[in-house]
């Protein structure tokens, strides 16, 4: 019987963002290659000749030990917060056709067959950023299947997201009646797997990857979906996007949370932009924190409901600049941002918060 098909998430978890398993990672996929360099060079030392097929062999190995190093200078930059995305209107379809060209033209003869059908959808993001999240994909399914990648873009229901899929064959057929075993597995986490739930973290995209014994499917949801046709979304647009990017950069972000884990959520999700962000754990402190100034944008916990909040939401909202507001629910994974106060579930905060605190912030005032 075929095997049921197994879920993974990637991106947020923590066991997937550890230094260490890119350490490990990269160690292999460049010691690998080197090794059997090595061999080849010290058969040609000692036999003085070395014959055509052994020289592109050669070569090749050269090159896979040099990608893997580029691959993992790419992983460091979004590691030491060195990537600061900058938000723009961002075309997801001409983004992932040319990243699928890139690869193939790269690739060459050695290229699967990419088969798309794409549908038209706007995401707000940083274009070079998701150019690199969308290539380390290719490059990752490129590198994996025995048949040709299958990719979608369309639009998810509910919540509203633009939604790239593909699907492909990680293992041969005739293995449908076997569970894929432990190196199956990780022969699917490589550097370009590291890379791409790296630069996801950075874009704020959410990141699936579903087994079955022979197909692989992976699924890239964009929280940021900027669409006319999606009911409240195009109210979420400004008029100049540029000013969106100067508004974002720099502002001052009052954080109200009692709990410790909340706010190193908050900071976690935070981390590489441009903010100034406080922290505060009581709504009298943010109130004595806005006597001295309003900041531009308050992310709250919804456990502070009540009517001290509401009195300061109020005085937010008629001060002479309307503060941002965000509410972090208690759990969930879903976000809301076509009220005058967005919401956004805590478990996916890290992935979500930056998106919609664009959003918020974006808004006309």
């Amino acid at each position: 019987m075929p095997q049921a098909p197994s879920t993974q998430p990637a991106a947020s978890d923590n066991d997937s963002l550890i230094l260490g398993d890119v350490v490990a990672r990269l160690a292999a996929e460049v010691a690998g290659p080197l090794t059997q360099a090595l061999e080849r060079v010290t058969a040609l030392a000692t036999h003085g000749r070395i014959d055509r097929a052994s020289l592109l062999a050669l070569r090749d190995e050269i090159r896979l030990a040099r990608t893997a190093g580029l691959r993992g200078q790419q992983i460091a930059r979004f590691i030491d917060g060195r990537a600061h995305p900058e938000i723009e209107r961002v075309d997801l379809a001409e983004v992932l056709r040319a990243a699928i060209a890139d690869q193939t033209a790269e690739a060459g003869v050695q290229a699967p067959a990419h088969r798309h059908l794409l549908a038209t959808l706007e995401v707000m993001g940083d274009a070079p950023l998701l150019h690199r999240l969308l290539r380390a994909a290719t490059d990752w399914a490129a590198g994996l299947t025995r048949s040709a990648l299958d990719w979608t873009l369309d639009l998810k229901p509910w919540p509203v997201r633009a939604r790239i899929g593909c699907r492909f064959a990680y293992r041969p057929a005739d293995l449908a009646d076997t569970p894929p075993d432990a190196r199956d597995v990780a022969a699917l986490d490589s550097l370009d797997w590291l890379l791409l739930q790296y630069a996801a973290h950075v874009a704020g995209v959410l990141v699936l990857r579903e087994l079955d014994a022979t197909q692989c499917t992976l699924t890239l949801e964009f929280p940021h979906t900027l669409n006319p046709t999606v009911e409240g979304a195009a109210s979420a647009v400004p008029a100049g996007i540029g000013h969106a990017a100067t508004l974002v950069a720099g502002s001052q972000v009052l954080v109200v949370a009692a709990q410790r884990e909340v706010r190193q959520l908050v900071r976690e999700a935070l981390r590489g932009h441009d903010l100034f962000i406080d922290y505060v754990g009581s709504v009298a402190a943010a109130r004595d924190y806005c006597d001295d100034g309003m900041p531009q944008a308050l992310i709250y916990e919804a456990g502070f409901a009540g009517d001290a909040l509401q009195l300061l939401l109020n005085r937010l909202a008629h001060a002479p600049r309307p503060v941002a507001l965000v509410e972090i629910a208690p759990s969930g994974q879903d976000y809301d941002v076509a009220g005058p106060v967005a919401r956004v579930g805590a478990d996916g905060l890290r992935h979500t918060l930056p998106a919609v605190l664009v959003m918020a912030l974006s808004r006309p005032r």
